[in-house]
């Protein structure tokens, strides 16, 4: 079970490097600025904390260390809020098709719908995976 917990969050994670890629080279200013909503404190935290999450738990697991196993799981809560704290910036963003203050438009733009879905249901498979390998451990 850890290992296809393992895998499914590198899935997840690759999906988010691509997000990731996509806002940051996205559409600039004529200053070379990449107009967003989405705060980078957010951003970095979110992708940096379930990455160190990941890390934490795989190691943990691969010793079978139970205790180590539920912390690096339980990164998992603040990971999953500044998620939803992004998606609804983004949704908030698309909605409003938002743009800078020289009409570029943000960069959460260029992200597809699909890709954002597909994140989200990567990260709901990834929380309940692990939580039943670390019940099985």
């Amino acid at each position: 079970m850890g290992e296809v917990a393992a895998v499914v969050w590198g899935v997840t994670a690759a999906i988010g490097a691509f997000m990731f890629t996509r806002t940051v080279t996205g559409p600039r200013t004529a200053t070379g600025e990449s107009p967003t909503a989405l705060p980078s404190g957010l951003i970095f935290g979110h992708g940096g904390l379930a990455l160190a999450s990941l890390a934490v738990w795989g190691i943990a697991w691969g010793y079978g260390n139970e205790l180590i196993a539920w912390i690096g799981a339980a990164g998992l809560i603040a990971v999953i809020g500044g998620g939803t704290l992004l998606f609804l910036k983004w949704v908030g963003a698309r909605r409003a098709h938002a743009a800078g203050p020289d009409g570029t438009p943000y960069a959460e733009e260029q992200i597809p719908a699909g890709v954002v879905v597909a994140h989200g249901v990567g990260a709901l498979a990834t929380v309940v995976l692990v939580v039943a390998a670390n019940l099985a451990l």
